[in-house]
């Protein structure tokens, strides 16, 4: 049986990844208590849009980040189309599941893809049509129904 240490992730420290995050975005808070990261921050996608407030809550223990737009709601376009790409609670989902791990900076990911899907956002509110990707073949879904992704 092969050895499953050279396939283990080293996790990155919750006070150095708080730091580069304090560092990517000024004016950013956040707090490290225990085994949990907690950091906010405001994003403006592009110099048109809205400032969106952004909690990133992780423990090592979990699959992945949980990302929340704090502030405006994310709202549901007109017609009944509910919000593509959210985890229920219409919490963004930013990426694939085998995609992130707790060896990878979160000021290298998750800020970048915060602000990228938070882009998509105001397009979809714009057009109807999420150009954010995503699986292949998906349908935008409610927040109720459970993600895989």
């Amino acid at each position: 049986m092969a050895s499953t240490a050279r396939n283990r992730i080293h996790a990155i420290n919750l006070q150095a990844q708080l730091l580069a995050l304090l560092k990517a975005i000024p004016g950013s808070s956040g707090t490290v208590r225990r085994s949990h990261l907690s950091w906010q921050a405001e994003f403006t996608p592009t110099t048109r849009s809205i400032t969106y407030r952004v909690q990133v809550s992780y423990c090592p223990a979990d699959r992945r980040p949980q990302v929340a737009v704090l502030s405006p709601p994310l709202t549901e376009r007109g017609e009944g189309q509910p919000i593509p790409h959210v985890f229920p609670g219409n919490r963004p989902c930013l990426h694939f599941g085998h995609e992130w791990n707790g060896g990878m900076w979160m000021n290298q990911t998750l800020v970048p893809w915060i602000s990228e899907w938070l882009f998509f956002y105001e397009l979809w509110l714009a057009t109807g049509t999420w150009l954010g990707g995503g699986h292949e073949g998906s349908k935008p879904r409610t927040a109720t129904e459970s993600r895989s992704d």
